[in-house]
């Protein structure tokens, strides 16, 4: 368990749990249901999308096709589902590679690495009565904006753990954080503790850490003579 520095006054902490085990205990949790099913040495190859279904490859047996009322993709950065909505007509996406090619970035999430996107989700089925594609048109909605956000915050950690941590204005600026949210806790949150012990949108996150920099120019420059 790790506890952070900016949180210690009431009593916020992350738990750091060993990834393999998480997913062990979420399987056999899962197995208890009924509902689910687990497919295991499966690759999904491709998506039949006039069909409205999935081609998927087992060792060195021939294809099965899955049908399904929605699925979610989670097959990472080089997704097949990805690859097959690309050939589809006005489908746009970018992708770009950091300096140091293939990294893992992460900033902590709340509610734990990639799980708000499960609640925001059940929340969504939970406010339309279980109607999948009004839950869906919910979700969008409330989630494209932060999705793009979190893209934002992650390289901007990756910038802040190659290259800020070292200039002194950076410095700086985290003992101004710490210092003013003990003075005021609830009205100034640093960056790191709106991310991980919050609700708040990860665009309106962003919002407000524009206002507290505006604040925090002028308390720095009267502080250490910064031009």
């Amino acid at each position: 368990m790790f506890e952070s520095e900016a949180s210690r006054s009431n009593f916020q902490h992350i738990v750091s749990i060993n990834r393999r085990h998480l997913n062990e205990v979420m399987i056999t949790q899962a197995e208890k249901s009924s509902k689910v099913k687990f497919f295991f040495e499966h690759k999904v190859r491709s998506v039949d999308l006039d069909k409205k279904e999935l081609i998927v490859t087992f060792t060195k047996e021939a294809d099965i096709r899955v049908k399904g009322d929605l699925v979610i993709a989670c097959d990472g950065a080089y997704s097949a589902v990805r690859r097959s909505l690309a050939t589809q007509p006005r489908f746009d996406y970018s992708q770009e590679y950091i300096e140091h090619g293939y990294i893992e970035l992460n900033i902590l999430p709340k509610n734990g690495e990639g799980f708000e996107d499960c609640l925001v989700l059940s929340e969504a089925l939970d406010a339309c009565n279980d109607d999948i594609p009004k839950a869906l048109s919910l979700y969008s909605e409330s989630r494209v904006k932060d999705a793009h956000t979190i893209i934002d915050l992650a390289m901007y950690n990756y910038e802040e753990l190659k290259d800020l941590v070292n200039h002194r204005s950076y410095k700086l600026r985290k003992k101004l954080d710490l210092f003013l949210n003990r003075i005021f806790s609830n009205r100034w949150l640093p960056l790191y503790s709106m991310v991980t012990f919050t609700r708040m949108p990860y665009h309106e996150i962003v919002e407000e850490r524009k206002r507290q920099d505006k604040v925090a120019i002028l308390e720095l420059r009267g502080f250490s003579g910064l031009k």
